[in-house]
């Protein structure tokens, strides 16, 4: 089964998570998130420094303009992304068919992120 990007943590370096069915989480070397990673990105992607250091980018799935996209693919991503107090990056992604769906669905990842591994927020 096919991994999707799920969001990122950059600090010096960036830090890709990936997930197949956003239940279970995964760093590249496939490498299965624990608890306390989770609860990191749930914090980390609920503190931006400032309205200005958030936001939403809708564009479409693809590798670039000369790769034909695979049917079974969304066709749009959704990144939702934030620069905390330290100058960190974290980005959590949805997909869809519209962007709407996109938008939603990052944003119900957003909410699961929050609910799940913040839940003293």
């Amino acid at each position: 089964m096919k991994k999707y990007k799920a969001g990122s943590f950059c600090y010096n370096e960036e830090i890709v998570y990936y997930t197949d069915d956003f239940i279970s989480f995964y760093k590249e070397n496939d490498e299965e998130l624990t608890k306390d990673d989770m609860e990191e990105w749930a914090v980390w992607i609920n503190s931006p420094w400032s309205q200005v250091h958030e936001k939403y980018e809708i564009k479409c799935n693809c590798k670039d303009a000369y790769m034909q996209m695979k049917e079974n693919e969304p066709v749009w991503k959704c990144e939702y992304s934030i620069v905390d107090y330290e100058g960190i990056s974290i980005s959590v992604i949805g997909y869809g068919n519209t962007e709407f769906e996109a938008l939603e669905n990052c944003k119900d990842h957003f909410k699961m992120l929050q609910e799940k591994y913040n839940t003293e927020n």
